[in-house]
This record gives structure tokens, C-alpha cells and sequence, in this order.
């Protein structure tokens, strides 16, 4: 191609050291990133959070699942989400400062499993719930995954992101960069409750998650389709 448009300064970067013409790499931004302010200025929290009949002064843990439960297997058989899942709501159970959702994987259509483990527990804090993936990272305090591209998105809201490992995944980008914070799943826990009470930690992620996403994922942008336009006329 003439031009290669994309997302940030990494993937730019990693081509040219493979010997891609450097002139012909443009860095864009992720579009569908573009414009956070626009929701940012329209978002309303109170809104959100009476919908989803949630007090206003409960913290937010936002799970996002990546079908790693045992009615899929596309990926292998795992239940790394039930886990994750299981020990949220037993760790929280009737702890009325702070409120558990699951979002399940766009795809994940089935999710007796997690409703199964949700029941049997009885935690009356907690929801399974396909929402506006935007609108919950807002609201939420942290999101816990496994591995998903909801980490991402959390880490253009500026959101601390705690990634649970069971054994030694690896994660190129999330690894290289050290930008969230891992545990594995006896730690969740204290991670979490460490995260809530260290002001520091939580100014110090969101500076570093501002870079992060300024260099992988070129957000904010800058004038695209001024960047589209100049393309174009060449």
C-alpha cells in the first residue's frame, strides 16, 4: 500500500524495525476510541447507576469474562471466569460498599454458568449484565479480566485494570509495559482492597495509563480526518 494507517506509535515503531518504509507508516489513532470527550461530556453517572439500581455510593467492580467457562471451548476447556467469578462474590458477600458486575464476551451467550454460581452464593450486590461497555467502565472503580480487550478501553478511561493469572500467560503488550496490576487469584482480594485505599497507586496508574494509550493506541487523536484528507491529496 502507499500508506499504512496505524493505531499508534508502537505498532509503527515494530514495523520499521522489520524494515517497513518508515514514510509510508501513518500513526491514526483506534476509531473507534475517537471522540471519548463527546461521551464524556454527555455521560451521566447518576443515570447509569439508577438503570442498573446501584446506590451512588457503592464502589464498582467491573468483571469482563473472555468465555473462559465451561460451556465454551472454542479456545480449550477452561474456567478461569467461573473462578474469578466465584471468588468476587464470596469476597464481597454482604459488603454493601461495593457492588460486582459481569460482563460477559459480546458472544458469550450462555451464561447459566455464572448465574448458577451467582445463585447458589446469594450475593445481592452483583449483576450479569450486557450493557453499554463505555458506561460501565465509567462507573466502575477497577475492572478485573483475564485477558480482554475491555482492559484496553479501561485503560482509555484512565481505570485501573487488574489482570487475575492462573498460570504463566503471557500478554506482549500488557507485560512489556507493566501497566496493570496482576495477581493471581488468592491475591484478588487484597489487590483490590490495596487499590481502593492507595491514593498514590491510583494517581500514579492513571498517569501512566495516559501514556500507554497516547502510544499504543494514539488516543487522543489528532485531527483524523484532517490526517484522512492530506492522504488523500497526495
Amino acid at each position: 500500500p502507499d500508506h499504512f494507517l496505524v493505531f499508534g506509535e508502537y505498532v509503527k515503531n515494530l514495523l520499521t524495525k522489520i524494515g517497513y518504509p518508515k514514510e509510508k507508516l501513518v500513526s491514526f489513532g483506534n476509531p473507534s476510541l475517537f471522540k471519548l470527550q463527546n461521551f464524556f461530556d454527555n455521560f451521566s453517572e447518576d443515570a447509569v447507576r439508577n438503570k442498573l439500581g446501584i446506590d451512588s455510593t457503592q464502589k464498582i467492580i467491573l468483571f469482563t469474562t473472555g468465555k473462559m467457562q465451561r460451556n465454551y471451548s472454542s479456545a480449550g476447556i477452561y474456567d478461569y471466569d467461573e473462578k474469578i467469578w466465584k471468588s468476587l462474590l464470596l469476597n464481597f458477600k454482604d459488603n454493601d460498599l461495593y457492588f460486582i458486575i459481569l460482563k460477559p464476551h459480546p458472544t458469550e451467550l450462555d451464561t447459566s454458568a455464572y448465574a448458577t454460581i451467582q445463585r447458589d452464593i446469594k450475593n445481592k450486590n452483583s449483576l450479569i449484565i450486557q450493557h453499554d461497555l463505555f458506561e460501565l467502565i465509567q462507573i466502575a472503580s477497577v475492572l478485573v479480566s483475564v485477558v480482554s480487550s475491555s482492559m484496553f478501553e479501561a485503560l482509555s478511561f484512565q481505570k485501573p485494570v487488574i489482570q487475575v493469572k492462573f498460570k504463566d500467560e503471557i500478554h506482549p503488550i500488557l507485560d512489556d509495559a507493566n501497566i496493570v496490576l496482576k495477581t493471581n487469584l488468592s491475591n484478588l482480594l487484597t489487590t483490590i482492597t490495596n487499590l481502593e485505599t492507595d491514593e498514590n497507586l491510583r494517581n500514579k496508574f492513571k498517569l501512566h495509563a495516559k501514556q500507554f494509550i497516547k502510544y499504543h493506541y494514539g488516543i487522543p487523536e489528532i485531527n483524523p480526518d484532517l490526517v484522512l484528507k492530506e492522504i488523500l491529496e497526495i
